[in-house]
């Protein structure tokens, strides 16, 4: 059987019953920390573009888009893609790279409140989009990302929007195979937005959710996908990787569930940046005033974090990937949060800490890196002061993973804060009892009402 017949076959008969309890507690916890994503992002000032997008009219007035009325299926779900990327708060896989659930949540909200479906109906299509998503994101990564700069969100993330997408309408395995076949001939997404801060960071959650949406009604309607379509000699893992192992796809199905192996972001940059910036909060811990005695600031890490060693960053978007900059406000704050991301690039003290901060491509941290390639995040920070013996800190794996996971109340901190600014904030203690009851609902509108606008 080829892999896309082995993810379709799970994908069609992942039974909600077939769960572990910590699978399904995950799957909730990506989704308060996407709806938390969601709401922040309304606030944030880039969101006007996708009400102007939407503005032109797109659909039947049948999803919600938070914050905002209804529109068609596919548009909420582009819509809401895009405003959960907005912070860079999202939620990641460290093994297959990117952002599966700015995809997912957004499509399986969307979908589901035109079906109705049931909140247990939308934890199971989650936990099945993510074995998909973190199968294929394995099998071509860390080549695909680091070697040729294709982002999982768009390129893996768009199939498993088509899995989720099927499974929700109730697909059988057949139709379900071609729903992947199609969306992963169409797939997409380079990360050049990295090097100037453009809008393809937002954008790419929001075409993989609408080409995963799209690749299941095609399937319906008889269109057909190539039965070969990862592992063929014109496939998608040698469009998109110069390793791969096909193995990886399919290894797990049923035992080892993908979603278990995302993490969850305290910081508001990319996950890159997220060792060093870790490092920098605990000296922060260490000496609060260490910012203002440093003579100089060493960043220790590896040549895939070095490579944001951009100073002065013109916008919010620009701020996200940079290294210096993020470095400077975690030693200035002891965080990184959205208000600090957003008032440090008019700071004076932001822009003088950037001049004293040097980033040294690290031997042992590259070689650690290229030994173990999930390490890739790993930074030490090494303050020099006036007044003697320097303060360092190193970090192998962030806060967020495995090693230091979140807790549900960290991440319903992190929610509240998210949305504590916005129109939506007086709806936080009954959008929060939604989701901890999300699989004893039986339909997910309920929870999409909350999230319209006032």
């Amino acid at each position: 059987m080829t892999i896309a017949g082995h993810l379709a076959r799970h994908v069609a008969a992942l039974r909600h019953a077939d769960l572990p309890d910590a699978t399904r507690e995950q799957a909730v916890r990506c989704l308060l920390d996407t709806v938390g994503n969601m709401l922040g992002g309304r606030d944030s000032p880039k969101a006007r573009a996708v009400d102007v997008y939407l503005g032109g009219g797109h659909g039947p007035a049948e999803a919600t888009v938070v914050g905002g009325g209804r529109v068609g299926c596919e548009a909420a779900a582009f819509a809401n893609a895009a405003l959960a990327r907005m912070h860079d708060l999202d939620d990641g896989h460290q093994v297959a790279m990117g952002h599966p659930a700015s995809v997912l949540v957004p499509t399986a909200l969307a979908l589901g409140q035109v079906l109705s479906a049931s909140g247990s109906a939308i934890v199971t299509a989650l936990v099945a989009a993510y074995d998909v998503y973190a199968g294929l994101g394995a099998a071509i990564n860390p080549s695909a990302y680091h070697e040729r700069g294709f982002d999982s969100t768009g390129i893996v993330g768009c199939v498993a929007a088509a899995a989720l997408a099927s499974k929700l309408r109730g697909l059988d395995a057949e139709t379900t195979g071609h729903a992947v076949g199609i969306a992963a001939t169409h797939a997409g997404g380079i990360t050049e937005y990295q090097n100037d801060g453009s809008a393809g960071k937002v954008l790419c959650p929001a075409w993989a959710a609408r080409a995963g949406l799209q690749a299941a009604d095609l399937a319906r309607a008889g269109f057909t996908g190539p039965a070969a379509v990862f592992e063929g000699a014109k496939g998608h893992f040698r469009a998109f990787s110069n390793e791969w192992d096909g193995a990886r796809a399919t290894s797990g199905l049923g035992h080892a569930f993908g979603i278990q192996g995302n993490y969850f972001k305290l910081h508001a940059c990319m996950r890159g940046l997220h060792g060093a910036v870790d490092a920098a909060a605990a000296l922060h811990r260490q000496r609060t005033t260490a910012w203002e005695e440093a003579s100089r600031i060493r960043i220790r890490t590896s040549s895939f974090v070095g490579r944001l060693d951009r100073r002065d960053p013109a916008d919010l978007a620009q701020a996200q990937c940079s290294l210096p900059y993020c470095v400077a406000l975690a030693l200035k704050h002891g965080r990184v949060g959205q208000a600090q991301m957003q008032s440090g690039i008019d700071d004076p003290d932001i822009a003088a800490l950037q001049r004293r901060i040097e980033v040294d491509v690290s031997g042992p941290l590259e070689d650690l890196w290229i030994r173990q390639p999930q390490t890739w995040g790993a930074a030490e920070v090494i303050i020099e002061t006036r007044q003697g013996q320097p303060l360092r800190q190193q970090v192998i794996a962030a806060r967020g993973g495995a090693a230091h996971p979140l807790s549900t109340d960290d991440l319903e901190a992190k929610f509240r804060e998210q949305i504590a600014q916005t129109a939506l904030a007086g709806r936080g203690d009954a959008i929060l009892a939604a989701i901890r009851d999300i699989e004893r609902i039986d339909d997910v509108g309920l929870l999409m009402d909350l999230l319209a606008a006032p």
